[in-house]
């Protein structure tokens, strides 16, 4: 039984699988920016400044947008609110 000899053409994995070196969503951006981005350098540049912006402004949100003050008259009577005695 280990005798068995196959008589498959030997193809190299990389024959067929055709890589890039750059990303598919580089590519993307290449592609569908209108040409303002000409090449992967500048695709990957806008991905990581895009990223950053998103970054500063979930944390402007998380950090101020839940802030606020009692309304005016909770403040006059401090009572309102509180449960009666």
């Amino acid at each position: 039984m280990a005798d068995v000899i196959f008589n498959e053409p030997k193809i190299p994995s990389e024959a067929h699988l055709e890589y890039s070196n750059s990303a598919r969503i580089a590519k993307w951006i290449m592609r569908n920016s209108g040409g303002a981005i000409k090449d992967e350098k500048q695709a990957n540049l806008a991905l990581f400044i895009f990223s950053v912006a998103v970054i500063l402004v979930s944390l402007y949100f998380i950090l101020f947008g839940s802030i606020s003050k009692p309304p005016d008259e909770a403040l006059r009577n401090p009572t309102i609110g509180l449960p009666e005695k």
